[in-house]
């Protein structure tokens, strides 16, 4: 089983997406904080990391460049509702994914299944 550690600082979204992706066979490890997720997990247990972009006190960007900074391997997904996501997939020079709000949870499923590939 795939693990993925999610992080998003909406609970309804963190919560609905968790049980998405549980009932698609994924192993989930959610927090509403990513200093709650770097304070608390070891990066290297995951198989992909999944952030919002826009949160309090560490946006999604900063936080997946302290995870890499522990797993320089780490795939990543980052999702937001910003219209920043074209620019910031322009200039990325990891191989990091995007996403932009809203999105069908089909969409994610099929984005997570290829980067996991």
């Amino acid at each position: 089983m795939r693990k993925i550690l999610l992080v998003d600082d909406e609970p309804t979204v963190l919560k609905l997406t968790t049980m998405i992706l549980e009932r698609q066979n994924f192993e989930i490890t959610s927090f509403d904080s990513p200093l709650k997720a770097l304070e608390a997990t070891d990066p290297n247990d995951y198989d992909l990391i999944i952030s919002d972009l826009v949160m309090p006190k560490l946006n999604g960007l900063k936080f997946l460049k302290e995870i890499r900074n522990q797993a320089p391997d780490s795939k990543a997904i980052i999702i937001s509702a910003s219209a920043d996501i074209a620019r910031l997939q322009e200039t990325d020079e990891t191989d990091t994914q995007y996403l932009s709000k809203p999105f069908k949870f089909d969409e994610l499923v099929d984005l997570i299944n290829s980067v996991l590939e």
